[in-house]
């Protein structure tokens, strides 16, 4: 999803955002939610069991701590 073409300003003069040619790449909603193994109707569960896969296949939600000198 975060790919080099998608970085790029979009060639119709801002009329569309870069986000939405993401959305329509994927497949808008369905396949956002299957990209993100998310039930497009519930949602996320978020029951232990569900919380360690998306660990597991996501890894840590967490922002690295910038570097201070």
């Amino acid at each position: 999803m975060f790919t080099k073409k998608n970085l790029l300003m979009p060639d119709n003069e801002g009329e569309i955002k870069v986000s939405l040619n993401i959305l329509k790449a994927c497949g808008y909603k369905r396949g956002l939610c299957q990209l993100l193994s998310t039930d497009p109707d519930t949602g996320i569960c978020g029951d232990v069991a569900d919380i360690k896969r998306r660990k597991e296949m996501f890894g840590r939600h967490q922002i690295k701590h910038a570097k201070i000198e």
